[in-house]
């Protein structure tokens, strides 16, 4: 992350010069942000907004949709891969979106223990970025530890219905797990 490192995350709530970094780091974020609105569609930017940057939304579900082998799309220069969340408004379950990234040009993942929070699947911070004259950068740090980073040309969102909402009420079912074999 370009502002929000473990650093100014990472603060004691009555240490005030921690609290003015992290405020700056926000100030900073947003005149960034304000750039790469220009280039995002209006639908996505005034839901963003109206949920304050989807804080503390809950993520059940991302799925990446690869296409071709990883062989194919490098030598095309094609899309690696489309990506797909599914976001849960934290104050109301009842409103859920779909986000769609498209044209992904770079996707990549990175496991933190030094995140002090308690869920794995909420937003914590992210930070929307212009790549390049093409490309704007997505990198979101979930409170459990995990940051995704996503290069990409297209977003889209939408508002799932009641019955898209409840696949994502369904409790998980309990995973079975195989022992591995010794040699």
């Amino acid at each position: 992350m370009k502002f929000f490192t473990d650093n100014v995350v990472n603060f004691e709530e009555r240490n005030t010069e921690q609290r003015e970094i992290f405020n700056e780091a926000c100030r900073l974020n947003h005149i960034e942000y304000n750039k790469v609105k220009k280039r995002l569609p209006k639908q996505f930017v005034d839901i963003y907004e109206k949920t304050a940057h989807f804080d503390d939304a809950i993520i059940p579900n991302i799925s990446i949709v690869t296409e071709g082998s990883s062989f194919t799309y490098r030598e095309r220069g094609d899309s690696p891969s489309k990506t797909r969340i599914i976001i849960v408004d934290y104050d109301d379950y009842n409103i859920a979106w779909e986000i769609l990234i498209g044209s992904i040009k770079e996707m990549s993942s990175q496991w933190t223990t030094s995140f002090p929070f308690y869920r794995i699947d909420c937003f914590s911070f992210d930070e929307l970025l212009i790549e390049d004259k093409d490309h704007i950068s997505w990198e979101i740090a979930f409170s459990g530890g995990l940051n995704l980073r996503m290069v990409f040309k297209e977003i889209s969102i939408r508002e799932l219905n009641e019955e898209e909402i409840n696949i994502y009420r369904q409790p998980m079912k309990k995973a079975k797990f195989s022992k591995l074999r010794k040699r």
